[in-house]
């Protein structure tokens, strides 16, 4: 605090200060004004009053003045006018607010019954501290949280705060208090954060602007009114702080509906639609979402359309397969509506699931059991993969990997795992026990959930069983066909035949007639039932029996009658596996 030193005063006679006491403030030399701040020290100097010179005199030798003060603070430090303590300084301790300095003192030399007074009048001036801090900027309301405190901090030790919507050019500007058109809040204590409340002392709550509305709250500061405002009138001068702050009320009581929506897999044209009700205008919505991260749609309120928010694949804003994304729907007050223009959850949300790509392919056959020499690779069945969704893969695996194994796409290299997608084609094989008389198995499992078929093989002693002649041979064979350069590959040694319904052979000799119509029947083998595999003889081949062979009601005919076949010496094997 500061220390505020006044001119000299001459003790005067009251009659030579005009005015009422004690308000009186004329007269020489006895009469100072000065402007101190709150808890300030006055030091008034004081001399030994004369009605005849301004150098002072004996008037007062042998008396000790007094005084008192309207400013707050505390009068002292008096001592006794004499030739060598003269002129005196008096204090008035700790101003806190504007008012007179009274001293007097009584004549030694009589005089007027009331002395010789001196008087001081002290400005006190707070400072305006204009430099404020606001809390919360903006404060975001909801449709159920309509009323709001909010918190002022750096605030001025002696000052009171006011919140108006009416705007001041710039910091410092001022008004009278009945220009601030209405009060929304006011601060209620002196210390230097504050919590800006309702208007009144009976009002703990500031009020928000109406639903779907934004407005601007601007401070407002007056000097040193009492706490209660009972000192605050019409004419009070507000000085504007420069802060304010804004309050968004959004309409955010609203509803989506649908709630959930699912896509299949391969769904890439449908853009799912949300339509908000209970929305108000004035409030603007969009839907967020944490899995792109961003906003996908938006939407002004008060619209009736059953489509308010349109989600679009074509943007990346839908989950893919197998995944789930939940949207939010956030609300706001455009500042062209007067808010702040921040984004605030409403609270609602929806999901939207896309399903898996559909792994499981059709059920398939790899055949079998068959039985062949021990030692030798068996081959099931070439299955191909169908089923799936397009642009689906699949896991493949088979057990008992130390002799079993699987051929993709016909390729010499052999897996025991991989994937496959449609028309891919696998194929299993399985080596036969080197012990005659065991059988070994192996599982094909393809797809999610899997589809699963076994394939087993029995190792038997060759020549295990075969064929009487005219049919119903017992068993199961392993058969290699060549053709008839001996070198070309029609069937692998390893093929296996199950099921052997019939079979049946012709003995051709040179004594046949070439154009006679020579016939095998194999009774049960229809086109839909059987595959025919054969065996020739030069100039019997197995391209030649097939332009043949064909199916009769009654079986398998064969008929050389065109074949070109001049010279017969042949035995020709039928199977039908």
């Amino acid at each position: 605090m500061a220390t505020v030193t006044t001119s000299t005063l001459f003790l005067q006679r009251l009659s030579s200060l005009s005015g009422t006491y004690p308000s009186a403030t004329d007269g020489a030399n006895g009469f100072d004004e000065v402007t101190a701040a709150p808890g300030d020290t006055i030091a008034i100097t004081l001399q030994s009053g004369s009605t005849t010179t301004s150098t002072g005199g004996s008037a007062n030798f042998g008396s000790t003045p007094a005084g008192n003060t309207g400013t707050g603070g505390t009068v002292g430090g008096f001592s006794q006018f004499s030739s060598t303590n003269n002129p005196i300084v008096v204090t008035c301790t700790n101003v806190t607010s504007s008012g007179y300095i009274s001293i007097w003192c009584a004549p030694s030399d009589g005089g007027s019954s009331v002395g010789y007074r001196a008087r001081v009048y002290v400005n006190v001036v707070i400072p305006i501290d204009l430099d404020i801090s606001i809390t919360t900027d903006p404060v975001l309301l909801n449709s159920s949280t309509t009323t709001y405190t909010n918190q002022l901090t750096n605030c001025g030790s002696n000052e009171i705060y006011y919140a108006s919507y009416t705007a001041g050019a710039s910091q410092g500007d001022t008004t009278t208090y009945s220009n601030l058109g209405s009060i929304v809040g006011r601060t209620y204590n002196l210390f230097s954060s504050r919590t800006l409340a309702g208007p009144t002392s009976s009002s703990s709550v500031i009020s928000g602007p109406g639903n779907s509305v934004g407005d601007t709250v601007y401070i407002w500061a007056v000097l040193a009114p009492s706490v209660s405002g009972t000192n605050i009138t019409s004419s009070t001068t507000m000085t504007y702080t420069g802060s304010s702050y804004t309050v968004d009320q959004p309409d955010t009581d609203i509803t989506l509906t649908p709630s959930t929506t699912s896509l299949s897999a391969s769904d890439t044209t449908t853009n799912p639609t949300v339509n908000v009700t209970g929305d108000s205008s004035g409030t603007q919505y969009r839907l967020y979402t944490n899995n792109i991260p961003r906003w996908v749609s938006t939407y002004n309120g008060g619209g009736s359309s059953t489509s308010d928010f349109t989600i679009s694949y074509s943007e990346g804003e839908l989950p893919s397969t197998g995944n789930t994304y939940t949207y939010f729907s956030q609300a706001r007050i455009p500042t062209a509506n007067g808010g702040s223009g921040t984004w605030q959850n409403t609270g609602d949300s929806f999901t939207i699931t896309r399903s898996n790509l559909d792994t499981q392919p059709n059920s398939f056959n790899l055949g079998g059991p068959v039985t062949v020499a021990t030692g030798v690779s068996a081959n099931s069945n070439t299955i191909t993969i169908s089923g799936m969704d397009t642009g689906a893969s699949a896991s493949y695996s088979v057990t008992n990997t130390s002799y079993s194994r699987v051929f993709k796409n016909g390729s010499t290299s052999s897996t025991t795992s991989g994937t496959v997608v449609n028309n891919d084609t696998l194929q299993v094989q399985v080596d036969a026990s080197t012990t005659s008389g065991v059988t070994r198995s192996t599982t094909l499992s393809v797809g999610s959930p899997a589809v699963t078929d076994s394939f087993s093989v029995t190792s038997t002693t060759s020549g295990g069983g075969g064929p009487s002649s005219g049919g119903g041979g017992t068993g199961s064979w392993g058969i290699r066909v060549n053709d008839t350069d001996g070198s070309t590959f029609v069937m692998g040694s390893a093929e296996r035949f199950s099921a052997v319904l019939a079979l049946d052979s012709i003995s051709l000799s040179s004594s046949s007639n070439p154009s006679d119509t020579i016939t095998a029947t194999m009774s049960g083998v229809t086109t839909s039932n059987s595959t025919v595999m054969f065996l020739g003889a030069p100039p019997i081949t197995a391209a030649t029996l097939s332009s043949i062979v064909t199916y009769t009601s009654t079986g398998l005919t064969i008929d050389i009658s065109n074949s070109g076949i001049s010279t017969l010496n042949a035995t020709v094997l039928f199977v039908r596996w």
